[in-house]
C-alpha cells in the first residue's frame, strides 16, 4: 500500500512538471478527445485565440472540454515581439502556468485555437477569467500561422497576479521554443523547485508539492508570497 501510494504522488508530481505538456508539432483537429489531421476549414465563424501554455495540447483540451463533442483547430504559429513567461500563481493541479509578456525583437513558436464563441465561453470559465487571467484581444499583431498565413489579431489570456519574476525580471518556459529574448529561460521541474527553496526551504520538494496540489487554502497562501514578486504583464505596442 505504501508503496501504491508513492508511486500516485510521484505521478502527480509528474503530471504537474509535465506542463505545458505534448502537443503535435503540425496543424491538428481535436475531434472530442482525438487528434486528427487537420484538412477542413478553421477559420469561418471561428475566434483565433492564442494558446502558449496547456490549451495547445490535447491532453488538457480532452479535460476541459470533456463530454461536449468539442472540435477544435490546432495550429502552430509564429509570434514576434512576445515571450511565453511564468504568471505568478500555481494551478490547481502543481504546475506554475504561463502568461504572454511583451519582449521586443523576440520571436516565439506557440499555437493557436480557433474557437467558436459557444467554446470561447466555456474556456473563458475553465482559465479563471476575471480571476486568474484577464481575456484580452490583441490587435497589430506580427503573428503567422502555419498554413495559415498572417493573422493580425486575436485572443489572448493576460495573467492577473502578473509574470513571476526572479532578480526583478521574468522567465520564460524553456519548453517553449523562442529566439532573442533576453528573459532567463528555465523548464518546469526546475522552475518548481526553485519555488520551493524559495517558499518553503524546510519541507521536501515531495510534501510542498503535495500541499500545493492538495490544499486550496496552502496553495493560495504560496500564490500570494509569488505576486509579491511579480512584474506586471505588457502588451507589445
Amino acid at each position: 500500500m505504501a508503496r501504491s501510494n508513492a508511486d500516485h504522488l510521484a505521478a502527480r508530481i509528474r503530471l504537474a512538471e509535465d506542463y505545458p505538456y505534448h502537443r503535435p508539432p503540425v496543424p491538428y483537429l481535436f475531434d472530442d478527445g482525438v487528434v486528427r489531421p487537420l484538412e477542413e476549414p478553421w477559420r469561418e465563424a471561428r475566434m483565433p485565440v492564442i494558446a502558449f501554455g496547456s490549451n495547445a495540447a490535447p491532453i488538457r483540451l480532452a479535460t476541459k472540454f470533456a463530454g461536449m463533442g468539442a472540435r477544435i483547430a490546432v495550429t502552430p504559429a509564429r509570434l514576434r515581439h512576445y515571450a511565453v513567461v511564468y504568471s505568478a500563481h500555481f494551478s490547481s493541479y502543481g504546475s506554475l502556468p504561463a502568461t504572454l509578456d511583451a519582449c521586443p525583437g523576440a520571436t516565439t513558436r506557440l499555437c493557436l485555437t480557433w474557437l467558436t464563441e459557444p467554446q470561447l465561453l466555456h474556456m473563458h470559465r475553465t482559465e479563471g477569467t476575471g480571476e486568474r487571467y484577464d481575456y484580452v484581444e490583441l490587435s497589430g499583431l506580427d503573428l503567422v500561422v502555419e498554413r495559415g498565413g498572417q493573422v493580425r489579431r486575436a485572443g489572448a489570456y493576460l495573467s492577473r497576479r502578473g509574470a513571476l519574476a526572479l532578480g526583478g525580471r521574468p522567465v520564460r518556459l524553456a519548453e517553449v521554443p523562442t529566439e532573442n529574448c533576453p528573459f532567463e529561460a528555465c523548464s518546469q521541474p526546475a522552475m518548481l523547485r526553485r519555488v520551493h527553496r524559495l517558499l518553503a526551504p524546510q519541507d521536501s520538494y515531495a510534501t510542498f508539492m503535495t500541499r500545493i496540489i492538495d490544499a486550496d487554502d496552502y496553495r493560495r497562501q504560496a500564490t500570494l508570497r509569488l505576486v509579491g514578486t511579480s512584474v506586471p504583464v505588457e502588451t507589445s505596442g
